[in-house]
């Protein structure tokens, strides 16, 4: 077969190229592995039970659980400065 045979050979039948494909790729690429992870992290740890609990006392005004916990340990040892660490709390 000569070169220029095989140069038409090649060139026969081209469509255009859309110039966005590599972004479209991309983009679900990401999509898709932001959906994974989220999936995955959720199985793994788990979702809280609690968080509908606690956005139900933000939205009606009330105080959550932690700041009704909180307040009960500053009373308890004489207002010091108390943080809450995960479900702990350091006086």
């Amino acid at each position: 077969m000569k070169t220029d045979d095989f140069i038409s050979l090649l060139a026969s039948g081209i469509a255009p190229v859309d110039h966005h494909t590599h972004r479209k790729r991309f983009s679900v690429a990401v999509l898709v592995g932001a959906a994974g992870a989220t999936l995955i992290m959720a199985m793994v740890l788990g979702i809280r039970r609690d968080l509908a609990e606690r956005q139900s006392h933000r939205s009606s005004g009330q105080k959550s659980p932690d700041a009704l916990f909180m307040k009960k340990a500053r009373q308890m040892y004489g207002n010091k400065q108390i943080t809450l660490n995960k479900t702990y709390a350091h006086i």
